[in-house]
Parts: structure tokens; C-alpha cells; sequence
């Protein structure tokens, strides 16, 4: 009977420790998108280009910075981006965890554009491993 209760202290010590641990994951991660979104708000570039895992000043990267800088007030239009974001849990590549946050923005035409930040734990959860965005970025701009 010892050994039970002993057994179910260290499942509950061990359970403690894991949610703590996925806190600090998704506070870490939480803290970057808003430097990203921060990055864009104040004309940034080399902030932006810093929160990348592989931050090469390539022009597909200097593209979607300017585009989200002329944009940032149409995105931000319900003041949600520099909340706390929504962080979940993903299994991709060869079943490896990574976390992401996707925001869903819809302009007055009713056009969607998806921006999802994706954050692999080997990289660290303070490097964005890649941005995906679908939608027809200038059909939505306009």
C-alpha cells in the first residue's frame, strides 16, 4: 500500500512538472509572436528578420515584411495582435512536436489571409521556424 501512494505522488510531481513545463513553452512562444508583430507595428526590419531561424535578408522575407508593415493596420483592425496568442501543438515531419499560432484575417470584400508562425523545439521557441501564408496577398490588399 506504500508503495502505491508513493507511486501516485511521483505520476501527480510528474504531471505538475510537465504542464509547468509546457507553460513556459507556450509563454516563450507567445513572447515571440508579439515581438514579430511588434517588429512590423514599428518598422523593424532586422528585429523581424532576427526572430527567424535561418534570418538570410532573402527578398521573399523583405516582401512579406513590407507587406504586413502596409498592412498591419487592416489586420490589427480588432486590436488582437498583440494579445496573447493562441498557442498549439502540431506533430509534422517524420512525427516531430512543433507548436503554431494562426491568425485568420478577413478584409471588407470577405478574403481570407492566414498567417500561421511555426516554432520547432530543437530551434527554440524564441526563433520562428517558418511563416506560411495562404491567400492572395495583393487580391487581399486591395
Amino acid at each position: 500500500m506504500r508503495k502505491l501512494k508513493i507511486f501516485f505522488v511521483i505520476i501527480v510531481i510528474f504531471n505538475i512538472s510537465c504542464h509547468n513545463l509546457s507553460n513556459d513553452e507556450n509563454k516563450q512562444v507567445s513572447n515571440t509572436v508579439k515581438k514579430y508583430f511588434n517588429s512590423v507595428k514599428n518598422s523593424d526590419f532586422e528585429e523581424y528578420k532576427n526572430l527567424f531561424m535561418n534570418n538570410v535578408n532573402t527578398g521573399d522575407k523583405q516582401y512579406v515584411y513590407s507587406y504586413l508593415a502596409r498592412n498591419y493596420d487592416k489586420m490589427n483592425s480588432r486590436k488582437i495582435l498583440l494579445n496573447e496568442p493562441e498557442v498549439k501543438d502540431t506533430i509534422m515531419e517524420f512525427s516531430s512536436k512543433h507548436k503554431y499560432v494562426k491568425y485568420d484575417f478577413t478584409n471588407q470584400k470577405n478574403e481570407t489571409l492566414t498567417i500561421t508562425l511555426f516554432f520547432f523545439s530543437e530551434n527554440g521557441y524564441d526563433k520562428i521556424t517558418r511563416e506560411e501564408i495562404i491567400g492572395n496577398m495583393p487580391k487581399w490588399e486591395k
